[in-house]
């Protein structure tokens, strides 16, 4: 896994170990971190994977805001990975 990939998966665990959230967010951010270390797949799916997810966490209404908080930084991670990514690709 690359070092980028585990300390986002660091994070998530981090995330579900330390913040207290709805057991539904919680198994959404497990997923997160599932999709973060499979292998059969190209990082860029991995990471368009996981943002789904957590795009999906974070339309829901009811979490707390700094769980929102965490969520919007983890996308934004993503974000910026995913374009260093496709830069060291071209």
């Amino acid at each position: 896994m690359d070092d980028k990939l585990l300390e986002l998966h660091d994070e998530l665990n981090y995330m579900i170990e330390s913040i207290k959230m709805p057991r539904k967010v919680r198994e959404s951010l497990t997923e997160c971190a599932q999709l973060l270390k499979e292998e059969d797949k190209e990082d860029n799916e991995k990471l368009n994977n996981t943002m789904l997810v957590l795009e999906d966490i974070n339309a829901i209404k009811t979490i707390s805001p700094i769980l929102r908080t965490e969520i919007w930084n983890l996308i934004g991670k993503l974000e910026v990975f995913e374009k260093s990514e496709s830069y060291e690709k071209s």
